[in-house]
């Protein structure tokens, strides 16, 4: 288990998941973080049951955890980041003598390469009325911002901010950085649908569609092998091959690093020619 998870931790350790949270919450992660951590924690309490729990378990068990070969590396990381999140909580608040998840070993990822989304794919979805029609007002908003699943689930109308010509989108993105999106009249409008305030995908998870159900729309209205993410992919290569100002796509996706950035950005196939054919040599003929 990498990700999400809905099963109740074991009796033993519901307390100490409970002082987890709280201390979270001190050091003001993100709800969205808070229940990710959390949820892993009740996995791993699960999953400790037989090695004294999540105040006892070892490094070794641990390690076998992480190391599950039915992970991919990214899989792994996400693995050993929510172990570590937990276990270090609770040697922080006192609750284990030891940190064993101190010193498990980190993941190497592959570099990773742009898949973004074909443009005949979304115009096919957007088209298609017999799709869930929050799902295509979500891939239209994606395509047109770049957003993350649990941004779009949590957009609401006010974060519109601006006048014609001017408008900008305000996202609270991951660990609550704040960025500023620049958007067009249209989606504006498109947007606020005629409303001023309120959630864009009203639901009823803190009066929102949860990113998972809202990602799982989406990907069920795309034709397939296409989700979401991809979404945000093919956002990240057109914004560039407009602009090639790789720090211009970084701040509009809200990454920490240029280097993730890069991932999400396929350089166009003039470019990569146009730099290979400027190596050519004049050589003389004859």
């Amino acid at each position: 288990m990498s990700g999400p998870d809905k099963d109740p931790a074991a009796p033993g350790d519901v307390a100490h998941l409970e002082a987890v949270d709280s201390l979270l919450i001190a050091k003001a992660y993100s709800t969205a973080s808070r229940r990710l951590r959390l949820s892993q924690g009740r996995w791993l309490s699960r999953q400790s049951v037989d090695y004294g729990g999540l105040s006892g378990v070892g490094r070794p068990r641990l390690i076998e955890l992480q190391g599950d070969p039915a992970l991919t590396p990214a899989g792994r990381r996400n693995r050993r980041n929510g172990m570590v999140c937990v276990i270090s909580a609770l040697h922080e608040l006192g609750l284990r003598p030891d940190n064993p998840a101190a010193g498990l070993p980190r993941v190497r990822c592959p570099f990773g390469t742009p898949d973004p989304i074909d443009d005949p794919a979304l115009y096919t979805t957007l088209g298609d009325e017999t799709k869930d029609s929050r799902a295509r007002r979500c891939v239209r908003i994606m395509a047109e911002t770049g957003l993350r699943r649990h941004e779009a689930a949590k957009l609401r109308r006010e974060d519109i901010r601006g006048y014609p010509g001017r408008y900008e989108l305000r996202v609270i993105g991951k660990g609550g950085v704040e960025r500023v999106i620049p958007i067009g009249d249209e989606l504006a409008d498109f947007i606020r649908d005629g409303q001023e305030t309120g959630y864009v995908f009203p639901g009823r998870i803190d009066g929102h569609l949860s990113a998972q159900y809202l990602g799982k729309l989406v990907a069920d209205a795309l034709p397939p092998g296409r989700t979401a993410h991809k979404i945000r992919h093919r956002y990240a290569s057109t914004a560039y091959a407009a602009t090639k100002d790789l720090r211009a796509v970084q701040q509009l996706l809200g990454h920490a690093s240029v280097r993730t950035t890069q991932i999400y950005t396929a350089v166009p196939d003039d470019a990569v020619r146009a730099a290979a054919m400027s190596t050519r040599l004049e050589v003389p003929q004859g």
